[in-house]
């Protein structure tokens, strides 16, 4: 059961991560876009990449500065659903992974406003990533089922005699008939 337990607190760790690598990913992109990159990551935030055309087009110092601003923000943001996620907050999950799905739908949304065509690689890889927060979560659910398990047997009775687990209203135990004292506990082995 103990085995179980660090598997799945490994496998949330590992989902918690992924809202590190989109914040990280975002800030390079916004690097790379205010000094004036034509590139970025196909992994990062949506809205960053607007924020950064925006003031793109603004051609100002402060446009650029108050972009850059806005990106660390909405960066930090999601590396907080990663502390958290890490610290096994359900919330922090089901949030991020809203907020991200949100994101997504901007290369669909923004490039139909325009007329242009939908960047679905980037889409794509939104949907690979919530898949993989999808999975943190998952392993979070679990994670709760298996410790909620060992506090279980952590508080049941075992006879003194035999080792057999006596249910909380037994007066003998159900394995080898011995009376229940007061203080059941696992036999030393």
């Amino acid at each position: 059961m103990e085995i179980q337990r660090l598997k799945t607190e490994r496998e949330v760790r590992t989902g918690a991560n992924v809202f590190f690598f989109i914040a990280a990913l975002s800030v390079v992109n916004s690097v790379i876009c205010l000094a004036g990159g034509s590139w970025h990551f196909l992994v990062g935030l949506g809205i960053t990449q607007v924020v950064d055309g925006i003031s793109e087009n603004a051609d100002s110092g402060t446009a650029t500065f108050v972009a850059f601003m806005i990106d660390m923000a909405v960066s930090g943001a999601f590396a907080v659903f990663g502390v958290f996620g890490r610290r096994e907050r359900k919330w922090a999950f089901v949030t991020g992974m809203i907020l991200y799905a949100l994101d997504g739908l901007l290369f669909l949304i923004l490039p139909a406003l325009v007329n242009e065509t939908p960047d679905f690689l980037s889409l794509g890889f939104h949907l690979f990533f919530l898949v993989l927060l999808y999975f943190g979560l998952r392993s979070l659910l679990r994670l709760r089922q298996v410790q909620a398990s060992i506090q279980s047997t952590a508080r049941a009775k075992f006879c003194s005699e035999c080792g057999g687990q006596i249910s909380s209203r037994g007066s003998f135990c159900s394995e080898c008939g011995s009376p229940v004292q007061s203080r059941n506990r696992l036999p030393s082995p």
